[in-house]
């Protein structure tokens, strides 16, 4: 299923996996942060979502925009930003019918200006960051 904005897509026939295919192009170029289950709703709360580097390891956080100021984790530094008006509408589709657990594992891959993948028990989504 693709959204009716065409900013994510949950591929379900062979129409929309060859899409996701053509879309994703080579993946190795894709780098892999996960989290577990149990934080996602941490997530939701932000107003963007943001994967990059703090500290030198691949982490995925966000900010909050709150009277015209950014709150942000100092040192942070981004390479994706996903808006969460999209990634929550996005998110609850992939992981529908899904049975999840407080520990079950929830994986990105991205890489700087292509699709976010995001696989949660083999089902696999794609969303938009912002600037594409």
């Amino acid at each position: 299923m693709i959204d009716i904005d065409e900013v994510w897509l949950v591929p379900e026939n062979d129409k929309e996996i060859e899409r996701a295919k053509n879309l994703i192009g080579n993946p190795e170029e894709y780098t892999k942060v996960e989290m577990p289950y149990f934080q996602l709703k941490e997530l939701f709360k932000l107003d963007y979502i943001q994967i990059g580097n703090y500290g030198g390891y691949d982490s995925i956080y966000g900010y909050v925009e709150l009277y015209n100021h950014k709150l942000e984790i100092k040192g942070f530094e981004p390479k994706i930003t996903i808006d969460n008006k999209y990634f929550k509408p996005f998110i609850k589709y992939l992981i529908k019918g899904l049975k999840l657990r407080f520990n079950d594992v929830i994986t990105f891959y991205y890489a700087v200006n292509k699709f976010v993948i995001v696989e949660v028990e083999n089902k696999k989504g794609l969303i938009v960051p912002i600037g594409e």
